[in-house]
């Protein structure tokens, strides 16, 4: 099932070395599960857009990391009217960083949505 996530936000896909083609939306279901192993609960609805604003934030080249990015991150979501603590911003990211690092990813395809 197809994730709403923010407005003309890019919808990547993901290429390993294995040649597997891994759509956002299945990266933000993992990313739920990886959590919720930890009891930490997430809507993939804001669990997609937590990764689309960061990801359009590294794209442009934010100074921010760490603590400051994922408060950027919810500033930014609180004006699309998305209410997240920077802390679960924060375990959404290393959550998704986590998924992401263990792919061996060789292409990403940027695409909107």
């Amino acid at each position: 099932m197809r994730i709403p996530g923010i407005p003309g936000a890019s919808e990547p896909s993901f290429r390993t070395r294995g040649q597997i083609w891994v759509a956002l939306d299945d990266l933000v279901y993992e990313t739920c599960t990886h959590l919720d192993t930890f009891g930490v609960i997430v809507s993939p609805f804001v669990c997609k857009g937590t990764i689309q604003v960061s990801r359009q934030l590294m794209l442009v080249g934010t100074t921010s990391a760490g603590e400051g990015l994922a408060e950027e991150v919810a500033m930014r979501l609180r004006e699309r009217g998305v209410l997240v603590q920077p802390g679960l911003v924060g375990q959404i990211l290393q959550a998704y960083g986590h998924i992401i690092m263990g792919m061996d990813i060789a292409e990403v395809l940027e695409t909107g949505s």
